[in-house]
């Protein structure tokens, strides 16, 4: 986090997604099962021993920590309208992972791929993610 470089007297902002929203949106009367999305939303959402999915929910405790004060965290609620192009951003954050962070040639990569594919069939027929975002704010010490 880039304190130094803020004015005194200036302000910090930090916008990321709340992990914690992520959410299914599915067209009325969709009754087909969909393993894909919510494998996908619960690997969102789940813990890891080395990675807190939730930390966004913290940044205000660690604005404060670094010694910016009236720090605030609000929620902004984005509107359903928006779920394909969350669709797009949610498939392009998977294929990062897969290529980046996982060994191509795994079977973790593998398998990723595979649920991508079949995330991308589920939202052919209408279904999507979606998430809201934390945006913090601090403001440096005059």
């Amino acid at each position: 986090m880039d304190v130094l470089r803020t004015e005194p007297g200036g302000y910090l902002y930090w916008v990321d997604v709340d992990a914690e929203s992520v959410r299914l949106v599915r067209p009325k009367n969709f009754t087909k099962e969909i393993p894909a999305s919510e494998q996908t939303v619960a690997s969102m959402k789940k813990p890891y021993p080395t990675y807190d999915a939730l930390w966004t929910s913290h940044l205000d405790r660690h604005f404060s920590e670094c010694g910016l004060v009236s720090t605030s965290l609000e929620h902004a609620v984005i509107n359903p309208a928006y779920t394909s192009l969350h669709n797009v951003h949610a498939i392009l954050l998977l294929e990062d992972f897969a290529t980046s962070m996982l060994d191509p040639g795994s079977g973790r990569a593998k398998g990723l791929y595979k649920r991508i594919a079949k995330l991308n069939d589920e939202m052919k027929e209408g279904v999507g993610l979606l998430n809201d975002y934390i945006v913090a704010v601090g403001q440096k010490a005059a």
